[in-house]
């Protein structure tokens, strides 16, 4: 099987002077090898003295001097767009080349790489991908201090569009994801990776498309969209930590249920609060403090007991709030407090 080109190089279909002359020859039944032009078809420059030998050998009454000088004068004109085309394109697919795993199957029909990327965007050019990412929300950015590829981001909530409309949803019904929260059947199987990546098929009962994404690099940890009256939640497989994917879980349904009918992306997770914070992403922290920490205790116990090496007191304090070792050990790892010692579960999504 023949490997796709990554971009298709333009350059490759131009026909060169020395082709010209070649397939000229051939149309008047003339031999092109009675020239004695060494790789006449590989020409892309001719001579001056070269052009006259050859307008003399096919003895033609028309001027072909000029038109072999003005063909390879052109030809050399177009090698150069083209030459700056492919530049630009290339740098684009190095760009979204992380991506290429969310293309699938179903995209894999264009002349080169690129182009399957322009299918998979629904745009009819590789400009036009680059002006969708321009579109992202300013919110986003200045939500974070980690810098986000806006171009990989951009795919990561396409993936999410293209999935969505592979099948129908139930209107989205509110009462059932909080009946869900209320219920306490997740809280029994908060270690249970299986049960998690289950959970697509009960959130769609609720009229949620819920998507289980490996993580693209520089992109986020979660998102929520929503496409016409479905909430699209996002969540990716960075850290590939059970916890991690719960704590993102969470606070993308926080979004839901509280922030309604707009687009979340959600990078730094639960992070400590400071003034950047934004009023949304506040409130959405709060369904991961009330549901899995119980309080934003837990955390502030963690990094002071860092100061003190004061393992006892995260102990005690995990027993009395009855919060699971998941999430104790997640807040030990962000706070590199004997991160070793710390649970961990491992889980993947592909």
């Amino acid at each position: 099987m023949i490997e796709k080109d990554k971009v298709h190089n333009a350059a490759a279909d131009l026909t060169k002077v020395g082709a010209e002359v070649y397939d000229i020859c051939v149309s008047r039944g003339l031999d092109p090898d009675a020239l004695k032009i060494r790789n006449l078809r590989e020409k892309e420059n001719l001579s001056q003295r070269m052009i006259a030998k050859i307008v003399n050998f096919l003895k033609l009454e028309e001027n072909l001097c000029e038109y072999f000088d003005a063909f390879q004068k052109n030809y050399q004109e177009q090698k150069r767009a083209a030459k700056i085309a492919y530049e630009k394109a290339m740098a684009l697919y190095r760009e979204l080349k992380p991506a290429e795993g969310f293309l699938g199957d179903n995209f894999n029909s264009g002349v080169d790489r690129l182009d399957d990327f322009v299918s998979f965007f629904g745009v009819e050019s590789e400009d036009e991908i680059q002006k969708k990412a321009q579109r992202i929300p300013a919110l986003f950015k200045t939500q974070n201090q980690t810098k986000v590829n806006q171009l990989l981001l951009q795919v990561w909530l396409r993936k999410g569009e293209i999935e969505c409309a592979k099948r129908s949803f139930p209107t989205f019904r509110r009462e059932k994801l909080q009946e869900w929260l209320d219920n306490g059947e997740w809280h029994a199987n908060l270690n249970n990776p299986e049960y998690f990546i289950s959970l697509p098929a009960k959130f769609a009962e609720m009229g949620i498309c819920l998507l289980l994404l490996p993580y693209l690099q520089k992109t986020v940890y979660g998102s929520v969209q929503w496409i016409e009256q479905t909430p699209v939640v996002m969540v990716s497989d960075r850290e590939r930590d059970l916890a991690t994917a719960w704590v993102t879980l969470f606070h993308e349904i926080g979004h839901v249920l509280r922030h309604g009918n707009r687009l979340a992306l959600d990078h730094e997770i639960a992070a400590v609060a400071t003034a950047r914070e934004t009023k949304i992403e506040r409130e959405a922290n709060e369904s991961v403090n009330r549901y899995l920490f119980k309080s934003d205790n837990l955390r502030k116990i963690i990094f002071s007991a860092k100061k003190r090496d004061d393992i006892k007191a995260v102990v005690n304090m995990a027993i009395s709030c009855n919060v699971n070792d998941l999430f104790v050990g997640y807040w030990m790892r962000k706070a590199q407090f004997r991160p070793k010692e710390a649970t961990r579960i491992k889980v993947q999504f592909r």
